[in-house]
């Protein structure tokens, strides 16, 4: 990332005035009148002159420096097209098309320069080519639900809203866990949702899309750091199930309640107004690069490592595949894996939710590749200190329901490993361990995503086995779960 700083002179102003002049692309005299007209203080009577210094001064403007040209270029040696790379310069989004503009023209090269470059100038690679972004309408609103992305992170961090606790996690606080767990219901009951669409189990389905809808002021007034980021997975997964009509019911109400909930200058509430311009078939591919997008903002306030990796995750699988949520472990060998989770231990403690949580990435890292036979090593040794935990960890730190859901994860994982390599026996054994764990904490008549999914997954095995009568015990539980969504 570049060497430049933004100005703190006027901080406050910084964000509105980038917004009006680079994003909405207004003329010097536009900002003029439009501060003219709207503005009781002194930007009421300013000048367009005394506009360009002050906007010079905070290092706004529109057009490309020599340097900036030059590292922009230096950052593409090598490489034939420009869209499969966002580029950053001063906070926001640069056109893909004046980039590739850029490239084509024969310019002597600027060296880096003595002093502090004027913006900081910075890109990334995405795993596609963001053609979406060829079409201006698109761009713009891709552009400014990335500038309010920022202006969020920004403002967040500055009011230590998602401020590091004791052991250097960040986003921990009671309230955040619990804003957390509400995101997650509300993907839980869509991905369940659609699942029962798929299989004809209408009725159920919109039982699910219905409690779902009814919790959409929840996410509205959500202040976790993963709020869009969720909503977005929620979205691709409409879209992926062909639900468009659903999807975009989802995006029309959730900004309808954001407008009525939320500050005209919450940045929340216009990221919400973004996405519900979002076009269908764009989705998937703005999905991914703003996810990619806030890690790189979220890495710049905190860094690296397994504890800011767990403070962005703060969950154990995506909601939906994306790059980077593996990074800790991706490549690595089980014996590699085993070393990061015992600093982890360490650092983290033995019995910690956040700890069993990175546990369970490793897990659901090695399901995702396959490595079923690796899975089942290291889950069992999770399983075995879940079974041994003492008694005065439940309570301290981590809650008997927290407790119970870590086990059903670890125990469903080492099952589902166990039906992937051939091990009946073991996996239903794991399996039932699973529903077990979690019975003692969520009542039986109360719906349960990891729950569902383990006596699915037990009727699975039951017909294999010709055991019709656990088959029809595994489907009286869940029809009773579905009649109290």
């Amino acid at each position: 990332m570049g060497s430049a700083r933004r100005p703190t002179a006027g901080r406050k102003h910084y964000f509105e005035f980038t917004r009006l002049y680079r994003v909405e692309e207004l003329t010097l005299e536009q900002v003029r009148e439009h501060f003219a007209h709207s503005s009781s203080g002194s930007q009421k009577t300013l000048t367009v002159h005394q506009w360009k210094r002050i906007l010079d001064e905070l290092r706004i403007f529109k057009n490309l420096a020599p340097y900036e040209k030059f590292k922009i270029k230096t950052g593409l040696a090598g490489r034939k097209q420009v869209w499969s790379r966002l580029f950053l310069v001063g906070d926001v989004l640069f056109e893909n098309a004046e980039i590739e503009n850029l490239c084509k023209r024969q310019e002597i090269p600027v060296q880096e320069p003595q002093s502090e470059a004027r913006r900081e100038v910075w890109f990334f690679d995405l795993p596609f080519d963001f053609i979406t972004l060829q079409n201006p309408i698109e761009f713009k609103h891709f552009q400014r639900l990335l500038l309010y992305a920022k202006i969020h992170f920004e403002d967040s961090f500055d009011h230590g809203h998602w401020a590091p606790d004791h052991r250097g996690l960040y986003a921990r606080s009671p309230m955040l866990q619990l804003e957390l767990k509400k995101l997650s219901r509300q993907h839980n009951l869509i991905f369940d949702a659609l699942k029962k669409f798929e299989n004809d189990y209408e009725s159920e389905a919109l039982a699910l899309i219905e409690g779902a809808r009814a919790t959409y002021e929840d996410i509205v007034l959500n202040t976790h750091h993963r709020q869009i980021h969720d909503v977005l997975a929620i979205m691709l997964m409409l879209r992926r199930a062909k639900k468009d009509e659903l999807q975009r019911s989802m995006a029309h109400d959730l900004d309808n309640l954001a407008k009525a909930r939320l500050p005209d200058a919450d940045p929340r509430r216009q990221m919400f107004a973004c996405l519900r311009e979002l076009q269908p078939d764009a989705i998937e591919h703005c999905y991914v690069a703003f996810v990619l997008y806030c890690r790189k903002l979220w890495a710049q306030k905190v860094g690296q490592g397994y504890k800011a990796s767990y403070s962005y995750s703060q969950a154990s699988f995506p909601r939906v595949k994306q790059p980077e949520f593996y990074t800790l472990y991706e490549g690595k060998e089980l014996e590699e894996i085993r070393n990061i989770l015992t600093h982890v231990d360490a650092s983290l403690h033995t019995y910690s939710s956040e700890t069993f949580c990175l546990w369970l990435t490793a897990l659901n890292y090695l399901w995702d590749e396959a490595k079923y036979e690796d899975l089942k090593k290291l889950a069992k040794v999770l399983c075995c200190r879940i079974g041994s935990m003492p008694q005065e960890y439940i309570g301290c730190g981590l809650s008997e329901h927290q407790l119970g859901l870590d086990a059903t994860q670890a125990y469903y994982l080492l099952g589902r490993a166990a039906q992937e390599t051939g091990d009946i026996y073991d996996a239903k054994i794991s399996l039932v361990s699973a529903v077990e764990w979690r019975n003692l904490t969520v009542p039986l008549n109360t719906w349960d995503p990891i729950r569902v999914a383990s006596l699915e997954s037990l009727m699975v095995l039951a017909l294999r086995s010709n055991d019709f009568i656990s088959w029809a015990e595994c489907e009286g539980l869940l029809k009773q779960t579905y009649r109290n969504v």
